[in-house]
This record gives C-alpha cells, structure tokens and sequence, in this order.
C-alpha cells in the first residue's frame, strides 16, 4: 500500500503536470491566432484609410466637375442668346461688285 500512496502521488503530478502542458500549449495557439487576427485587422483598418481617402477626393473631383458643367451650360446658354441677337446685314449684289472692284484696282 506505501508504494502505492508513492506512486499516486507521482501519478497525479504528472496528470496535472500533463493538463498544465496542454493549457499553456492551448494558450499559446490562442494567443497566436489573436495576434494574426489583429494583424488583419489592422491591414483592413489600413486599406480602410485609404480608401476613405480615394472616396473623399473623388468627393471633391465631383463637386468640381458638376460646377464646371454648371459653368459650361450657363455659358451655352447665354452664347446662344447672343448668335440670337446676331444681325447680319444682307449684301446686294451692287455692294459685293463695288467691294470686288475695290480690291482689284490695289
């Protein structure tokens, strides 16, 4: 019986000893796995950032260009107003004769 109370005490160090060696393996995976994971997500944080950036100036770029449009169909608008206005004086064919006569005796 003495060799058995010996051995069941080296017996359950090594069950606790084996459960110890399997929580501190376990733990190191965990711990592993959490660092990967935040890696990652510190790259999708990264690329994030970035892309809000992209997202804010093309923002800027269509504020911009709608203003330019804005611009250029005021500008149309207000050309065509003026061919509008526009009076071309008609031209006898007296005139256009004299004007050619004009320009040949130089």
């Amino acid at each position: 019986m003495k060799t058995i109370k010996k051995y069941w005490k080296i017996i359950a160090g090594a069950i606790v000893a084996l459960f110890g060696v399997i929580f501190l393996i376990s733990r190191k995976i965990t711990a592993n796995k959490l660092d990967k994971t935040e890696e990652e997500i510190d790259k999708n944080n990264s690329k994030i950032d970035k892309l809000a950036g992209k997202l804010e100036r093309i923002k800027k770029e269509e504020a911009e260009i709608k203003d330019d449009i804005k611009e250029q169909k005021e500008d149309l608008t207000e050309t065509k107003k003026n061919k509008d206005d526009i009076i071309v004086p008609k031209r006898t064919t007296i005139g256009a004769k004299e004007n050619i006569i004009k320009k040949t005796r130089k």
